[in-house]
């Protein structure tokens, strides 16, 4: 495994060795011309020196004099300038592209301040001195507090000049997001802190215990705009010479060393996370810690104040809009009244939960070219343990983000993306690993599910979904084609831990239709696998679709429960598979206790006793076609279904549709497609269904049907409410027991992927549903509760 330490997102991009366009080695064609200079010195200051300072040495933003020296050629600079930093304040810009070619030639003029070793003082005793004074604000590489900036680059972004005016005379100079403000609320409370976002009606803050909150001003007697900073002005009277220059010389050589580890979070640190949070699930109702809710994935909420009596009220509360291109497909978590959520590009945010404004942006600088993520470039959310937020990208690294403010604690690469790789699931955190997959069979990879300390980045243990030759389940795969033979993991999975057993679906072997290189079972694509989640050793699997040659993909939710079947209680996975059947399996042996399609197959008759699916002829793709149910997008896909325990139902948006399948011979080159086949559908009309199944037996016991099919999820609560949503961008209610349709909003996208959340906050029950790139939040007006809340 390959892993390296992130660098605070404020500088680490203008000092990277890598970067944009290393092909195109443009050099600055205004480079010397005097007139140019005279120019970029004028833009520069009307443009540039607000945050960077008029002599370029920085303020809020890094000190351009230092970044002019560090090798950086002319190309990066201008695509920094041009697209921005992602994760700082710095926008993108269109401004004509000479006029950044000017603003460069005279950055190119300026000298660089003394480097870290000229300077004077006594670092190690600047250590001390920042340790007995600045550390409970002011975090230097994963130890501190975060009430004020980030310092662990502080010595490649600032100057000593910079330095000394941001100390001597804190509050002449303060970067957004710090400015200092005491809220009074309406009982006489004061909440100091710093501003992280404000309009007419709200505020958020972070305050001085470093909580993350939100406020309407409605609720306010007073916001008390303090002048200046929290931090106070170290005059000499404060700090005398020798001190300063001593602690200037330890920031000085503050530059995110590369392999320092983070300190755990202090026990009584505010919003933190526990392991016992985690197993609790949705039990405390003002939180939703998990993509699926519960370590089940049950997507089943207590909460019983919207209800079937009373939901036809629901009325949109806020809106969030990504103001980037690409779609949700998230689910956010909530945490004391902050919502996080990923969404597409890997872009990332917290939010207050009470009115959709943005707390802190994360935005990752993804490689221009070379990624070779298949179906968009979606992420489905974070995990969550201590005060850490866990991603993957689309370029195959984990991260962990802090919850405060979105900065990096570390990055690991999983595989190089260059090859195939990519990540787009929630991770899934159990006790102090951080649970991933990759995906990438499209492209001939060879999949596995990972596990990561969660402190340090550390892989604990690699379970490769296609063995090789000499492990079991390595002879279902003919010469070296289990080198490229798929299994992608790109759903999250669920987590028992009476068995402590993790389970995933498992997806498709590669080339996704062309079978003929690879004769045999294809072990463990399309499976359901059960894990270990200590060690990484598999318990036991089950295989749904052997060989495939459908691009049945087994990534969808595994929902874990206890079913009476035949009088007895019994502990299962239930799973509606991409292939259209519908299978309960005992959670402890992997035995199939269920097996029955759900919507219309044509490709297998029925799962025999073996658990094997007993095949129909002439469903084989070819060059010439073979017709089939389902298509490619199957019986469902990776949208996320729910189970009522209360009802015994489980709950699936289900697609009808057929289509013709053909395949042809491929050829591998790594990093490229690599298919072998696709569909064509008929003059049939696919459409769509939310059903009910009686996990017990496999019948279904209601549905409704939409015109189109539906890539929506599902999401039911204790009340008998059912959320779930179409194609036509329709966020729909449903009761429970009888499947009528008890309200509708029509949102303006479709809701592809992503289910609802639910939560309560002040006393009012919130619906979260991700739609195309927004986020909307509907509750009962005020007043309209249901009688028991």
């Amino acid at each position: 495994m390959k892993w390296t330490w992130a660098l605070p997102a404020i500088t680490a991009l203008c000092f990277a060795s890598g970067g944009f366009a290393q092909d195109r080695q443009t050099k600055n064609p205004r480079e010397g011309d005097p007139q140019a200079i005279r120019n970029g010195t004028a833009l520069y200051r009307i443009r540039c020196s607000g945050c960077h300072g008029m002599d370029a040495t920085g303020l809020r933003g890094p000190d351009l004099t230092s970044v002019m020296s560090s090798g950086i050629t002319d190309e990066q600079l201008f695509q920094y300038v041009k697209r921005g930093v992602p994760g700082t304040e710095m926008p993108p810009t269109n401004a004509p592209d000479d006029e950044i070619w000017q603003t460069l030639a005279y950055l190119r003029t300026l000298s660089a301040p003394a480097a870290a070793a000229n300077v004077g003082g006594d670092a190690d005793h600047g250590e001390r001195l920042f340790q007995a004074n600045c550390i409970s604000c002011h975090r230097v590489n994963g130890r501190g507090g975060r009430i004020g900036p980030d310092l662990s680059r502080i010595g490649s972004s600032r100057s000593r000049a910079a330095l000394t005016k941001e100390i001597r005379t804190a509050s002449a100079s303060v970067q957004p997001g710090y400015d200092a403000v005491t809220l009074v609320t309406r009982d006489g409370r004061r909440i100091r802190g710093v501003r992280k976002n404000e309009d007419a009606f709200s505020i958020q803050i972070m305050d001085v215990n470093e909580r993350l909150q939100g406020h309407m001003k409605s609720e306010l007697r007073e916001i008390i705009e303090e002048k200046g900073s929290l931090m106070p002005d170290y005059g000499v009277d404060k700090l005398p010479a020798g001190d300063f220059t001593d602690l200037l010389a330890y920031l000085s050589r503050q530059r995110a060393t590369v392999g320092a580890v983070a300190s755990a979070p202090p026990q009584n640190s505010p919003q933190r996370i526990t392991g016992d949070a985690l197993v609790a699930g949705l039990k405390d109702s003002s939180r939703w810690l998990m993509y699926g809710g519960d370590y089940g994935s049950q997507r089943h909420s207590p909460l019983m104040q919207i209800t079937p009596e009373n939901v036809h009220r629901l009325v949109p509360q806020w809106s969030f809009q990504t103001e980037t291109l690409g779609r949700f497909e998230a689910t956010p978590i909530l945490i004391d009244g902050v919502l996080y959520v990923t969404g597409p590009n890997n872009n990332a945010w917290a939010l207050d939960a009470r009115t959709g404004r943005q707390i802190w942006r994360y935005r990752r600088e993804l490689p221009p070219t070379g990624l070779t993520y298949c179906c968009g470039p979606v992420n489905r959310g974070f995990g969550v343990l201590d005060d850490r937020l866990f991603m993957v990208t689309l370029d195959a690294h984990l991260l962990a983000l802090d919850m405060k403010t979105g900065a990096i604690v570390w990055d690991v690469v999983l595989e190089d993306y260059k090859r195939g790789y990519a990540a787009t699931l929630a991770p899934l955190v159990v006790k102090d690993k951080v649970i991933v997959g990759v995906a990438g069979a499209e492209y001939g990879i060879r999949g596995f599910i990972d596990a990561y300390d969660a402190q340090t980045g550390k892989q604990a243990w690699r379970f490769w979904t296609v063995p090789a030759p000499g492990e079991p389940g390595g002879n279902t795969w003919p010469g070296d084609a289990w080198k490229r033979g798929g299994g992608s993991i790109w759903v999250t999975g669920s987590y028992d831990a009476e068995s402590n057993l993790i389970f995933f679906g498992t997806g498709n072997p590669s080339p996704d239709y062309y079978g003929d290189d690879r004769e045999g079972d294809n072990l463990y694509t399309d499976s359901l696998v059960a894990i270990d989640a200590s060690t990484g050793k598999l318990a036991w699997h089950y295989q749904f679709t052997p060989g495939d040659v459908h691009d049945w993909d087994a990534t969808q939710v595994p929902v874990l429960g206890e079913v009476t079947i035949g009088g007895q209680r019994r502990k299962v996975v239930m799973f509606a598979n991409r292939n259209g059947f519908f299978y309960t399996i005992d959670r402890l042996t992997g035995k199939v206790i269920v097996a029955k399609p759900f919507v219309t197959t044509t490709w297998a008759k029925e799962v025999m006793s073996n658990g094997r699916p007993l095949l129909l002829p002439n469903n084989r793709p070819d060059e010439r076609g073979a017709t089939t149910c389902p298509d490619i997008p199957g019986g469902t896909n990776f949208m996320p279904p729910s189970f009522d325990p209360d009802l015994g139902l489980f709950f699936v948006t289900a697609r009808e549709a057929c289509a013709t399948y053909y395949n042809w011979k491929p050829e591998y080159k790594e990093g490229e497609r690599y298919t072998g086949g696709g569909m064509q559908r008929g003059d049939n009309r696919p459409y769509g269904a939310l059903r009910a199944i009686d996990p017990a037996t496999g019948e279904r016991r209601w549905e409704f049907r939409f015109p189109t099919p539906s890539m929506a999820g599902v999401t039911s609560t204790a009340s008998g409410v059912v959320f779930a949503g179409d194609n036509e961008g329709n966020f729909l209610a449903f009761e429970g027991r009888t499947g009528k349709n008890l309200w509708r909003y029509q949102t303006g996208a479709s809701i592809w992927g992503a289910a609802a959340m639910t939560y309560m906050l002040d006393g009012r029950q919130f619906v979260v549903i991700p739609s195309g790139g927004t986020l909307m939040a509907f509750a009962l007006p005020e007043g309209n509760r249901s009688p028991s809340q």
